[in-house]
């Protein structure tokens, strides 16, 4: 079984290329659904970080208000490491069992989509490191479509490694700027090398 890391900034597209390559056959496991499942009101994780930012930042149904969170830790550096120390561990504990769970229900390829790959040095559990790509406008636009605003948007990027760092370190980039028939044309070559 290959196991792909994909990864990418913020706003790069990578739900769309793990959309692509789950249609060309691969398992697909996603970090962020994961993430939510597991900060779920009652759970540990989401009680840890209640009682960490407070009661402010849920919803007036109890949930967690990630719109507000994700604005206070894109713009306090501080917060944004004391959310990872809580998330991130059951997280990527929870993706090592649904990848050995995939390897015994005899997956060919699982393609495991992580937004913090290279910035939580977790690239040793894949077997290769796809990072999708695009330019810093369109990235910045793609965010401000899903309703934040332009600094927030900014800050979001500027807290994760630069692009030309990440691409450095794939196995594979996968140039997301152009046309989705552009990008899935990419993907289909990179899926016939990989299962050749």
């Amino acid at each position: 079984m290959k196991v792909i890391g994909l990864t990418g900034d913020a706003g790069s597209g990578k739900s769309t290329v793990a959309a692509m390559l789950e249609d060309l056959g691969a398992q697909v496991i996603s970090a962020d659904a994961v993430a939510r499942r597991q900060a779920l009101p009652g759970s540990p994780v989401f009680n840890e970080i209640v009682s960490t930012f407070g009661p402010a930042y849920l919803t007036p149904e109890g949930l967690l208000d990630r719109h507000k969170l994700a604005e206070l830790v894109f713009t306090n550096s501080d917060a944004r490491e004391k959310l990872n120390e809580i998330t991130h561990p059951p997280v990527f504990r929870a993706l090592g069992e649904q990848i050995e769970k995939a390897r015994l229900d005899g997956s060919k390829v699982v393609v495991v989509e992580v937004p913090l790959l290279l910035e939580t040095d977790s690239a040793a559990m894949f077997d290769e490191v796809w990072v999708v790509t695009a330019g810093q406008a369109t990235k910045i636009g793609r965010l401000m479509e899903r309703g934040l605003s332009r600094e927030i948007a900014a800050g979001v990027l500027s807290s994760q490694l630069p692009q030309a760092v990440k691409a450095a370190r794939a196995t594979r980039v996968v140039d997301n700027e152009g046309s989705l028939a552009q990008t899935r044309k990419q993907l289909e070559r990179l899926w016939a090398m990989l299962n050749a």
